[in-house]
Formats: structure tokens, sequence, C-alpha cells
């Protein structure tokens, strides 16, 4: 029969059938609970009974992870803890305690990593460029014993970093890779993606630029012109065009008007200034049109009068004959379409004077007439040399 207990062991079955739990290497996955009771023996290691015990560990392992049972006859260590060694030890009375083996725990779990997208903007000086880190792209990845170490890589894996750089040529979507390891070296990766965006518009001032129009009337600005109005500008990532509202002028623009100049950068984003464009007078024409059926105000028009054309009233196209003559230069020619106008009409200067009949002789066929009527007064006076008239129908 049992003697007296004189020792408490920490063994693998409750009826005493088993031995002293022994060293064993322990891995968190799969989960192999060490289940132990505390089992008390007489000198002669008898089997006595499963008693009530306190429970405890030694070395690194952790205390938190041993669960008890509810009679403190039993415990488990559920592998809870990362790594670690000792041993499991149960006391009962004065009685000797005979621990467990040495029970090592290593963490061959990978964590799970779990990736998000990311859009990184593109700082504002040039030459621009973003970092990236890894946790920018970490929608809460997780490990059973905790991740030290969060790297990202931007080349597919080849090189891994804390944080990752991007310039204006990155722009758009780029693939990236995070990599979270934990303290056991256990590492795991999932793909994200990194949006570079450069919403920087570029800064832009404009300065004025003064032009003349040609003989026609008319101005197209050169390159050369646009880049005078944009008196600086600059992008953090560069710039790809300037546009401005209105390229084309004539007549009809004098004396001034005022421009919109937009600069883009590389990657669409605009900016505008506004200039002023004096624009300033050719020389007299040589060659003037009058047709009384012309508009009062300044437009493109054709000759005769059939809608908009290539012609502006009151630089070489006139509803009024004498005003022609004003406008023309010395040596030059007016044409006048047929209608009737009703003025006195003096020539001051050496020019021809075409009406719609020229070089029609007294006994030719002629059309419809330029009739210059003077009223009461005189229809043509002719007050310079070198002056000819041709193809009117003169009253008054």
């Amino acid at each position: 029969m049992p003697g007296v207990a004189t020792q408490v062991l920490v063994e693998t079955a409750p009826d005493g059938s088993g031995g002293v739990v022994p060293a064993q290497s322990l891995n968190t996955s799969p989960a192999s609970p060490v289940a132990a009771y505390a089992i008390t023996r007489d000198a002669y290691c008898n089997f006595i009974a499963n008693v009530p015990a306190t429970w405890s560990v030694t070395g690194t392992l952790s205390p938190a992870d041993l669960a008890l049972a509810g009679d403190n006859k039993s415990a488990t260590f559920p592998d809870a803890h990362c790594s670690g060694s000792g041993t499991l030890h149960a006391s009962s009375d004065s009685l000797a305690s005979v621990d467990s083996g040495v029970l090592s725990v290593s963490d061959n779990t990978a964590p799970m990593a779990n990736c998000q997208p990311f859009t990184a903007h593109l700082s504002g000086t040039a030459p621009a460029s973003v970092t990236v880190a890894a946790t920018d792209v970490d929608n809460g990845s997780s490990d059973n014993c905790g991740i030290v170490t969060r790297e990202i890589s931007k080349d597919g894996g080849a090189n891994y970093a804390a944080s990752v750089s991007f310039g204006c040529g990155d722009v758009g979507v780029q693939p990236v890779k995070l990599r979270v390891t934990d303290a056991a070296g256990n590492p795991s990766v999932c793909d994200a993606s990194v949006t570079v965006a450069d919403d920087t518009a570029p800064t832009v001032s404009c300065s004025p630029l003064s032009i003349t129009l040609d003989n026609t009337g008319n101005y197209t600005l050169s390159a050369a012109d646009i880049t005078a109005l944009v008196g600086s500008a600059s992008d953090n990532c560069g710039l790809a065009s300037t546009n401005v509202s209105q390229t084309s002028f004539s007549y009809c623009d004098a004396p001034s008007q005022t421009v919109t100049v937009t600069v883009t950068d590389s990657h669409g984003n605009p900016s505008s200034c506004t200039a002023t464009i004096s624009v300033s007078l050719p020389a007299a024409p040589t060659e003037v049109y009058v047709d009384a059926s012309y508009p009062a105000t300044c437009q493109g028009v054709r000759w005769p009068y059939t809608g908009p054309g290539s012609y502006y009233v009151g630089f070489n196209a006139f509803n009024s004959v004498q005003a022609a003559l004003t406008a023309v230069a010395s040596g030059g020619t007016v044409h006048v379409a047929p209608g009737s106008y009703a003025e006195n009409v003096t020539v001051s200067k050496p020019v021809m004077l075409l009406g719609a009949n020229q070089g029609v002789s007294g006994c030719g066929t002629r059309s419809a007439e330029s009739v210059i009527s003077g009223g009461a007064g005189i229809a043509l006076n002719i007050a310079s040399d070198d002056v000819t008239v041709d193809g009117f129908e003169l009253t008054g």
C-alpha cells in the first residue's frame, strides 16, 4: 500500500499512470498544448493522489500563458507564449517538488500582411519628390507575437527598406510590396499600389507686349511673342506648354487688348495670368475700299460688301468716299463700290479714285454706277496734282 506523500510531481496523467512531463520543443502553430497534473507520491514513488497545487513557471516562460483548472489540480500550457524556455512547477504544502522537463517554445507562425492603397503627393518644389513609408500601405497587418519590422519595396521585392521615394517620372499608379516580419524572423508579404500625384500648379507672371499691325491691318503672335508674354514661370515637375487666349489681332483690336496666358505643367496642372498687348497701327494703307453699305463699327468686311471679310472698317474699308480719301496713303488707290454717296468730296493728295465703271469708255456699256451726289454743292473737288478719277457718275 502507498505510504505517506513526500513529493508532488508535474505529470502527464491524473491517475498517476503517466510520468513527469518530459522536456520538449513546442511550436506556436499548430498548437500542441501541454496538459500537466499535480501528482503526489510517497518515498517509493507510489501514486497517492491528484491534488490541488499552486502552479508557476520558471525560466523565460510567461506565467500568463499558464491556464489553471478550476480545482487547481491541473494546468495547461497552451503555447501562447511566442518564445522562451522553462519548466512547469507545482507546489503543495511542504512536499518536495519535481518540475516538468524543460519546455522550449518557438514561434513558427508567419504574420498576416494586410495592404491598402495610398496616394502620395509630390512636393511643391523642384525637383519634386515624395517619401512613402511602409506604414503608409499597412492596413493593420498582424502577428500572434507582434510585428517588429515593416518594409516596402518598389522594385518587385528585390530590395526592401523602411521607406521608398518617388519623383516626377513616377506620377501615376506604382505597384509596391509590403513585407512584415515578427521577432522570430517569420515574414509575410502583400501587394499594394501607390498613386503618385502631382497636384501643384505652376507659378507664372505675365509681361506686357507691343505689336504693330502689318499693312493689311493684321498681326499673329509668333513663338517669340508668346515667350515674351511670360515674365516668369516655374513648376515642380517642369512646364509642358504655353497658350494665349488670343493670338491673332486686327485693326479692330487697337489700341490694346488684355489676353490670358496659361502655362500647363507636364502633368496637366494649369496656371494663368493676364497681360496687356498694345496694338499699334501700320502706315496708311495704299488700297482702300468704299461701300455705302458698310457698318459704322469696326469689323472685317468684304468688298463689295456681302458679309465678313479681310478689310477692316475704319482702316481700309469705309462707307464714305471722303473718309477713304483721308485714310489712304499718298499715291494710293480708293475703290468705290456701286451705290449713292451723298457728300461733297475733296481730293487733296495724289491718288487714284476708281468707281464701279472705271475703264469703261464713253460708248461702252456701264453697269450699276458709283454716284457721288453733291447736292447744292460741288460733288467732287480736285485740289491736288496727280489725281486720277474714273468710273463715277457725278451729280450736283
